[in-house]
């Protein structure tokens, strides 16, 4: 949460090593290689947290790469790659091992070293042996909580989903009827006119059948807050405007809603303006998200609506929302993300997901048009 690393001017007290070139992370990467190697590193490995995916350039681990020199090997996640090793070309042309493991322990990444000292990546996925200490240990862990993960919560009908039917995640750039169930059940806990729910934060998939808190925490697995807060139509049509602005490609900040509709044209070319620490900092041009309409009346610009959510996203500046920034905050409730949706489920739907969220791409609550 960006607010968490500001002073009390709002000003940060730490560098993320910004702007739209990618010249002061690189930078920072190259220094803190060099200093290794000045103080003996006869290797140097990266650990990072920054992936493949084209829509993170000029941030992604392929650009560190291509502009440093001096390391050896980068063990790397974030876009979820299941890559066991690969060889990419520094800024000098030599060759750096890269290696991703995938996600949720599919794979365990192993690093090693002949007596030569050269490297070698590979990723496990099977293992013939557990060793009982651990094993018993974590039984132990999972009976405390287990009962709990296992408590009904209801049963849907339906596949209620963050990704298409091939399994290609979707969240962050469309509708889905999981985002729709997510969104109107903070907008219940809220009890307030609209809700918006960004699509990082809605996780997993889940299958038709029988639904219970494991189940949901999969799904919202954060603890974030649910809060009320009063907005302006304004402001509400520009943190729409700001979620859209990586459309066709991932966002995950990308908004889905409640009581809100809207249409994204992807024919325009987005206006925002962000900072170096990705916040936004204006709209400039025609906009992209057009015709909102809250609970079926054309937005107003001037009038104060209520809005639920998380304080992810509507207090703290989560994603680099700041369309939100002084905002009137109504409460800010105990409860939690998981706990609304399990609430919704069982009080609102009466254990069985309705026939409202049947379609995998929602109700229709956001229109995509243009190239």
């Amino acid at each position: 949460m960006p607010t968490y690393f500001k002073d009390e001017d709002g000003e940060y007290r730490y560098d993320f090593c910004g702007g739209e070139e990618g010249k002061k992370l690189y930078e920072a990467v190259q220094q803190a290689v060099d200093d290794a190697r000045a103080e003996g590193a006869e290797l140097c490995i990266l650990l990072s947290h920054l992936g493949v995916d084209d829509a993170d350039v000029p941030y992604n681990v392929l650009n560190v790469i291509a502009n440093t020199n001096g390391i050896d090997v980068v063990l790397d996640g974030h876009s979820h790659s299941v890559l066991p090793s690969e060889e990419i070309n520094n800024k000098d042309g030599e060759k750096v091992l890269y290696s991703q493991t995938g996600t949720k322990l599919a794979n365990i990444g192993k690093l090693s070293f002949d007596d030569n000292g050269k490297m070698s990546c590979e990723l496990v996925s099977e293992t013939e042996n557990t060793d009982e200490t651990i094993t018993e240990l974590i039984q132990k862990l999972r009976s405390g909580y287990q009962e709990m993960l296992n408590e009904h919560v209801g049963h849907t009908k339906y596949d209620l989903a963050i990704s298409d039917e091939d399994g290609n995640r979707i969240v962050r750039n469309v509708e889905t009827n999981l985002a729709d169930l997510v969104a109107d059940a903070f907008r219940y806990a809220a009890d307030s006119e609209v809700s918006v729910i960004v699509g990082g934060n809605v996780r997993v998939d889940l299958k038709a059948g029988e639904l219970t808190m494991g189940d949901i925490y999969a799904v919202l697995p954060f603890g974030n807050n649910i809060v009320l807060i009063e907005a302006t139509g304004q402001q509400l049509a520009d943190a729409l405007e700001f979620g859209a602005r990586a459309e066709p490609e991932e966002c995950g900040g990308f908004m889905q809603v409640s009581g809100i509709e809207y249409t994204l044209d992807m024919s325009v070319p987005s206006g925002v303006k962000t900072d170096e620490n990705d916040q936004m900092i204006g709209i400039e041009g025609e906009r992209r998200v057009k015709d909102i309409r809250i609970n079926g009346e054309p937005l107003d610009p001037e009038r104060v609506y209520t809005v639920g959510g998380t304080a992810f996203t509507l207090l703290f500046g989560g994603d680099g929302y700041t369309s939100f920034n002084g905002c009137e905050q109504i409460s800010i409730d105990s409860m939690l993300d998981a706990e609304a949706l399990s609430s919704y489920i069982r009080d609102i739907c009466g254990g069985e997901i309705p026939e409202q969220y049947a379609n995998r791409y929602g109700e229709g609550r956001i229109k995509l048009i243009g190239e």
